[in-house]
């Protein structure tokens, strides 16, 4: 019989870890402070769902759902989004986070008179691989940008020039492509992050990418042409500067930032680049993640499906694939 907690625990305790050490600083933003409410209880939090407490389970979940809106939805924080909203994480938001979440819920609502007569790591890595494999098809749509959430909430707004600025800034057609984009570029390149960072650096010099990446990475600048071709885990904490919304009037270094790339005439690209960049690190975190909680061979088909998709727009019999057999109790 599959432990549909403990199974639910794994799923959720992948994404953590594919978003990096630091992240979980993100669900605590408005919080951190506050008594029982901060990232050290929040460890906590996590080794005990690990144990079975479902009490804890649900605190977790509940915290990354708050948490995620960040990326992408309107809020008062402008630590990772414009206040006004902003697409650049919106499929973070919208497509990636609720494949998790729709994995967690399967087997948060699994039927007891359902059996699956395999180890629970092909069944994990079934339901995982058949909603991202989902959400990744329905970005390949043609007509993704076209239905983009945020545009439409703001059609009967006023048109100024600054309202025109901002629809610029913020719908950019290449952030709704961010995840799928990188996915397709890392079929023939060793890690995601290859083609986001050739991609920025085809637009302006040598002299100005480097001078860029220093003022995000500073003495560790110098690893960005290591992350082209070698595969791991890579902090939240590492790049936390450069993910950060440059459009936040409250923060001085980011408003520096932000004027240096404007007077390089390179903003546009580099949002564009954040938002490849964010991808990339997402997936390349993922895949580096997947082994150690599906087996080795389980996280290989997971790509070898991803990249099918990309390369023929079809999924293939996931069932089969991973193995899975069901059989109903009498």
């Amino acid at each position: 019989m599959i432990d549909k907690q403990t199974c639910s625990a794994i799923i959720l305790d992948i994404f953590l870890k594919t978003m990096g050490n630091g992240f979980t600083k993100i669900l605590f933003l408005e919080n951190e402070n506050d008594r029982g409410e901060n990232t050290n209880n929040f460890k906590q939090k996590i080794v005990n769902m690990k144990k079975g407490d479902q009490k804890a389970f649900h605190y977790v979940y509940k915290k990354i759902v708050a948490g995620t809106r960040y990326f992408w939805d309107w809020s008062e924080s402008e630590y990772l989004c414009e206040r006004q909203g902003s697409d650049k994480y919106l499929i973070f938001g919208v497509e990636i986070w609720p494949a998790f979440s729709a994995s967690i819920n399967f087997f948060q609502n699994l039927d007891e008179e359902q059996i699956f007569n395999c180890p629970k790591e092909n069944l994990i890595a079934y339901i995982l691989t058949k909603n991202l494999a989902s959400n990744i098809q329905n970005m390949l749509r043609e007509d993704y940008y076209a239905d983009s959430f945020q545009k439409a909430h703001n059609s009967a707004l006023s048109k100024d020039k600054k309202f025109e600025n901002w629809e610029e800034r913020c719908f950019r057609k290449e952030y709704y492509n961010s995840f799928s984009d990188t996915l397709k570029h890392a079929i023939k390149n060793k890690t995601f992050y290859k083609w986001p960072i050739e991609e920025f650096k085809k637009i302006t010099t040598e002299e100005n990418f480097d001078s860029i990446m220093q003022m995000y990475f500073g003495e560790g600048c110098s690893n960005i042409e290591k992350m082209k071709y070698e595969r791991g885990v890579r902090k939240w904490t590492t790049f936390e500067k450069l993910f950060k919304n440059e459009q936040n009037k409250n923060d001085d270094e980011m408003a520096k930032l932000k004027k240096l790339i404007e007077e390089k005439q390179l903003l546009p690209d580099f949002q564009i680049f954040q938002s490849r960049i964010f991808a990339a690190y997402f997936w390349e975190n993922l895949r580096s993640t997947l082994p150690d909680y599906i087996q080795k061979e389980n996280a290989k088909k997971i790509w070898k499906t991803f990249f099918e998709l990309i390369e023929k727009g079809k999924i293939t019999d996931l069932r089969r694939t991973f193995k899975i057999n069901l059989q109903l109790s009498l």
